[in-house]
């Protein structure tokens, strides 16, 4: 009974790292994108007039969007049905994925995490992939070192801290050096920047789906585990494994995130001003 207990504990403390290491940072920089994007929404629309925000920005944003959700739906085996990329309609809807899926099925219900979050990770690589194409490649040099050294020393948080810190700031120096701001690629970089992020946002239901997914996922993964366990640890070896891969891929969701903290920071003052203005000749 005693062994059976170890064994059960065992199971739970090796899902908890694999999460940990898998899915909780991601759900931390999704939450966050969400929120800046929903408030860089209001204060772009106060900005621009809710028309010219739509065909500025949510042109470009929100078929990256839905292409984030009908990635994951052929990855995981989901029969889209009906897509739209962009067509605002009267409800506010500007696209959709509408798609279907064997219930029964693990690896489909699965999949509903992944396709629920898919337009934070999916949004997240096409501004990478604007950044290397429209700044330099160069730029993200500092990420796998800090990857590699982060996943080979014992964590401490303050040293975790450190570094991470000195990667940013060596990823932003190189982003926003002077000699980016002659170059006309570098204002379509920003661009993409705000038009991606600002529709990287969490519906609803893609909350309620990827939440359905989760449980699943945390599911599969206790039963995994519990299966396997008597041959060793073999797969909480392979998560850490690709341990230095998605630390690489957070730095990324974690420097879209500031540059989109930037962007409606500009918003921001751009509205004051324009308030100001307002009151000022109101008179």
């Amino acid at each position: 009974m005693t062994s059976f207990l170890q064994y059960l504990l065992h199971t739970f403390e090796n899902t908890g790292i694999q999460l940990l290491i898998l899915v909780v940072p991601l759900l931390i920089l999704a939450f966050a994108m969400n929120f800046v994007s929903l408030i860089t929404q209001r204060w772009a629309v106060g900005l621009l007039g809710y028309r010219a925000w739509l065909i500025i920005f949510k042109a470009v944003g929100t078929p990256i969007h839905e292409l984030g959700h009908a990635i994951f739906c052929i990855l995981f085996g989901h029969r889209i049905e009906k897509i739209s990329l962009f067509n605002p309609a009267p409800d506010g809807t500007l696209g959709y994925v509408e798609h279907c899926y064997n219930r029964r099925n693990i690896y489909h219900q699965v999949g509903k995490f992944f396709i629920g979050m898919g337009p934070v990770i999916f949004g997240c690589v096409v501004i990478t992939l604007a950044a290397l194409l429209l700044v330099g490649g160069q730029v993200f040099t500092p990420i796998q070192p800090f990857a590699n050294g982060l996943s080979l020393a014992p964590f401490n948080l303050g040293s975790f801290l450190n570094l991470l810190g000195a990667t940013l700031t060596t990823i932003f120096k190189g982003i926003f050096q002077p000699s980016n701001f002659h170059h006309w690629q570098f204002y379509i970089f920003l661009y993409f920047v705000f038009a991606i992020g600002n529709s990287i946002t969490l519906s609803p239901s893609d909350l309620y789906s990827a939440g359905l997914g989760f449980l699943f996922f945390v599911l599969f993964l206790l039963v995994l585990n519990g299966v396997t366990g008597w041959m060793g640890d073999f797969l909480i070896k392979g998560t850490m494994g690709l341990n230095p891969i998605l630390i690489q891929f957070e730095i990324l969701m974690l420097v879209a995130l500031f540059l989109n903290i930037l962007v409606a920071i500009v918003i921001l003052v751009l509205l004051l001003f324009k308030r100001l203005l307002q009151a000022v000749f109101s008179r």
